[in-house]
């Protein structure tokens, strides 16, 4: 979250903290209502089970996490335009 912080800090650090604020309330979301977003179809098996989810706010950015049991696993953000499988199995 970091290096998203401050790409979008380089162009308006405004926007960058809208960003934050905008992330946590995604957290929240996520958190409050169990299965939100999308289980995508991954094709790596490492991937299975991820889901996304939308930046409340900043729709080309996307939340992709797991639940478990008893925890849900924040795995990235990413921004929607990338090419998110190769980039979620560098992580």
């Amino acid at each position: 979250m970091a290096e998203l912080y401050a790409w979008i800090g380089d162009r308006d650090i405004e926007a960058a903290e809208r960003f934050l604020a905008a992330v946590e309330v995604t957290f929240d979301q996520i958190r409050k209502q169990s299965g939100i977003g999308w289980e995508r179809p991954w094709k790596h098996r490492d991937l299975r089970g991820l889901r996304s989810w939308r930046v409340e706010g900043f729709p080309n950015f996307l939340v992709f996490y797991r639940e478990e049991d008893s925890t849900i696993e924040v795995y990235a953000i990413l921004r929607g335009t990338r090419h998110l499988e190769r980039e979620l199995q560098r992580r």
